[in-house]
């Protein structure tokens, strides 16, 4: 009984070892038919415009899920100006109008 018992705990300490010493080296490793001169193009990151809240007291946007203001950055953009149905960001030293696809207003009583 006590034999099996070691074996059992040999065993189990043995593929706790092995299992978590080679969980990550598959992803470490590069690919060898790569060339060594290969680089991954850079994702352009596009910007979303979701939503635009505008009032007298503050202006917000939503773009690409995160709240931004006027004077924020997100990514390597920054957000130049809100208005009602649009917001400037600069970008890459260009200007760019991020327009709502489908404006919908809803007014308080």
């Amino acid at each position: 009984m006590f034999k099996n018992k070691k074996i059992i705990a040999v065993s189990v300490c043995l593929w706790t070892f092995f299992s978590g010493a080679f969980s990550g080296t598959a992803a470490a490793l590069a690919d060898p038919t790569q060339p060594s001169s290969y680089r991954a193009a850079s994702k352009k990151q596009s910007l979303r415009l979701e939503s635009i809240l505008f009032s007298a007291a503050r202006k917000v946007a939503v773009i690409n899920g995160i709240v931004v203001a006027e004077g924020d950055s997100i990514g390597n953009a920054k957000i130049i100006k809100i208005d009602k149905e649009s917001v400037q960001v600069r970008s890459a030293g260009k200007i760019v109008k991020l327009v709502l696809r489908h404006t919908t207003i809803r007014q308080e009583k």
